[in-house]
C-alpha cells in the first residue's frame, strides 16, 4: 500500500490520541484490531516500555501481515466471534477499539468499558453510523484534531484530556 498524506488522514487519525494513552498509562495494551499504523507502533512503543501487546484480529490475511518477531512482547490472536474473544484476566493501560465489522465496536466498548484506564476508539465522527454511545464513561474527550475521521479517549478511572494538544 502506497502511503501518503490522504491515507495517513484516513487511516491513522488515531495516532496522537493512541500514542497519548500508551505513553500515559503503564500496562498490558490490548488492540481489537490490527493496522498498517497501529500495530507496528504498538509493538515498538511496547517493546521500548517492556509492556505486552495482545492484537485481536478477525482476518487470517491481517493475523499474517502482523505476526511478530521472535522475542517480541507482542502476541497476534485470530478471533472467530468478537463477543467470545479472550481478553486478559489483568487490568489493561490501554484498549484500542478499531475491529471490523464496525458494528461489533459497541458490544466490545460496552465489555472492556471497567478492563482499562483508557480505551481509545477510532472512527467517531458522526458519519461512520457506527453510532457509539459513550454515555456511561465518567471522562471522555474527543482528539480528532481537525482531521476528516474522528478519535475518542474514554475511561472510567481517570481524566484522558490532556493538558495541551499541539495542534
Amino acid at each position: 500500500m502506497e502511503i501518503n498524506k490522504t491515507t495517513m488522514s484516513q487511516w491513522a487519525t488515531h495516532m496522537p490520541a493512541l500514542a497519548w494513552a500508551v505513553l500515559n498509562t503503564t500496562g498490558p495494551i490490548v488492540e481489537c484490531g490490527t493496522g498498517t499504523f497501529s500495530t507496528p507502533f504498538l509493538r515498538t512503543l511496547a517493546d521500548i516500555m517492556k509492556r505486552s501487546v495482545l492484537s485481536l484480529e478477525t482476518s487470517v490475511e491481517w493475523v499474517g501481515k502482523c505476526q511478530p518477531p521472535e522475542g517480541s512482547r507482542h502476541k497476534v490472536v485470530l478471533v472467530g466471534d468478537w463477543a467470545v474473544a479472550e481478553l486478559p484476566d489483568e487490568r489493561c493501560g490501554v484498549i484500542l477499539i478499531d475491529q471490523a465489522p464496525g458494528s461489533a465496536r459497541q458490544p466490545m466498548i460496552e465489555r472492556v468499558a471497567n478492563l482499562a484506564d483508557i480505551i481509545v476508539i477510532h472512527d467517531t465522527e458522526p458519519g461512520t453510523g457506527y453510532g457509539y454511545d459513550l454515555s456511561g464513561f465518567k471522562f471522555s474527550h474527543d482528539w480528532s484534531l481537525g482531521e476528516p475521521t474522528g478519535a475518542m479517549l474514554v475511561s472510567n478511572v481517570r481524566p484522558v484530556a490532556p493538558v495541551e494538544v499541539n495542534r
